[in-house]
């Protein structure tokens, strides 16, 4: 293509560039659409990263998807999507997850007491986290901080 715009050769020059450039574009997407679902969802996986670091960022304040969904300009169903695809989980366990693991490591590093981490991990009462705690972990925060307590 280029060659041929050098060309001191100006018959039918524009259109020989127009159609070159056609069949380039007609290659590219013959490509696309060869690729693998994974490699096709690169936007996927940038919505995911701006849903982490949103998360990250708000989880004591919003365990909602739907309010994650509205921030990042997404539906609630397509950011579900989005989750399964690259996590295998839906966007609210990956959320409780997060949650948990927070927990999990707060629990085992802060000399807090699980009353002081409640509301540090946004929960409104202790009894709330700790059914939370339990439900997903089949222990209490107590039981699960005294393995690191020695």
């Amino acid at each position: 293509m280029y060659w041929e715009y050098l060309l001191a050769n100006n018959f039918a020059k524009e259109e020989m560039l127009r159609l070159m450039l056609k069949l380039l574009l007609l290659k590219a997407e013959r490509i696309k659409r060869t690729l693998t679902p994974k490699e096709k969802n690169a936007e996927w996986l940038s919505k995911f990263n701006e849903f982490k670091k949103c998360l990250e960022e708000n989880f004591t304040k919003n365990r909602s998807a739907d309010t994650y969904a509205k921030i990042i300009g997404i539906s609630y169903k397509h950011l579900n999507t989005v989750c399964k695809s690259i996590t295998g989980h839906t966007a609210k366990t990956y959320i409780d997850q997060f949650i948990i693991l927070e927990a999990k490591r707060l629990l085992a590093i802060s000399d807090s007491s699980v009353k002081e981490l409640t509301y540090e991990l946004g929960f409104d009462e202790p009894t709330n986290f700790v059914k939370f705690f339990k439900k997903y972990t089949n222990q209490s925060p107590s039981q699960f901080k005294k393995k690191f307590i020695k």
